[in-house]
């Protein structure tokens, strides 16, 4: 079974500590947060040591901090992405995550130059402190699809610079495989799990952001998708991103628990679908 990541958005406004119960009660290796979410621990009272001693206690860690959003605009936005560079290193340094998620939600880009430049210098400022960028395309913003999103990592060419691929987002824009295919494995930095109807909504944004399914509920062969991540030699996290309004309205522990058993379920059949080379 791979590590299994909570991400937090699907958790509303629950705090930190909130959270991490309910990565608990969910079978969660870890958590994806926000800067804000430490930083409201750290107003609340909470020093990186009481932090550290609740991730402990409920066994649970922080891998991923997100997101980054400036980082687009290149040189022209350099001192906003700074600042916003620095408040996830923060984050991951106190809490010892080791990946920061860079995205836009912008539907054009100033320039892909200047998204590459700006994906380079965040690896670069972030690589003295061993943490690696990953970046994310969305079907509804302006890195749309795997390919763009691969040419500016690939263009922007750190050795922490690698992608977050989520499987909404992926079967959203085609489901193809020869791109995903011919990614190097090790540049997959982090696996995103959600299911989707075959047709979809009227608007992709509100879609994703309120009407995802567990993995399971829906029509994306997410066996297939991680049995190929496996064939491919991925190793990541594997990350449960099922923001609906349903599991909004949970309390934070029930919400976790449904994603959670939904995400082992989808993983057990998975590795059973999956046979290693030599396997008869």
């Amino acid at each position: 079974m791979p590590s299994l990541v909570l991400l937090t958005g699907t958790m509303a406004e629950a705090s930190l500590p909130e959270l991490l119960s309910a990565g608990a009660a969910g079978g969660f290796d870890s958590l994806a947060i926000r800067p804000s979410h430490y930083q409201q621990a750290r107003a609340e009272g909470l020093s990186d040591a009481d932090l550290r001693a609740l991730m402990q206690q409920h066994g649970v860690g922080v891998s991923e901090v997100d997101a980054l959003l400036q980082w687009p605009e290149g040189p022209a936005a350099r001192d906003a992405a700074d600042a916003e560079i620095d408040a996830h290193i923060e984050a991951c340094l106190a809490l010892g995550a080791d990946t920061i998620l860079a995205v836009t939600l912008s539907p054009t880009l100033h320039s892909v130059e200047a998204a590459v430049e700006g994906l380079a210098h965040a690896c670069d400022r972030v690589a003295p402190h061993g943490l690696r960028v990953a970046l994310e395309f969305f079907p509804f913003c302006a890195i749309s699809t795997l390919e763009i999103a691969w040419q500016i990592v690939s263009d922007a060419d750190r050795s922490n610079g690698g992608l977050a691929l989520d499987s909404w987002h992926w079967f959203r824009t085609g489901a193809e495989e020869k791109t995903l295919r011919a990614l190097p494995a090790d540049k997959i930095y982090g696996v995103q799990i959600s299911d989707a109807p075959a047709q979809a909504g009227d608007d992709l944004m509100v879609e994703a952001m309120q009407h995802r399914l567990l993995p399971g509920e829906g029509d994306i062969d997410l066996v297939h998708f991680l049995s190929m991540l496996q064939e491919m030699g991925v190793e990541t996290p594997i990350a449960t991103e099922v923001q609906n309004e349903t599991l909004l309205s949970l309390p934070p522990e029930q919400s976790a628990r449904a994603q959670g058993d939904a995400l082992r379920a989808l993983c057990a059949r998975a590795a059973k679908n999956h046979k290693s080379p030599g396997d008869p």
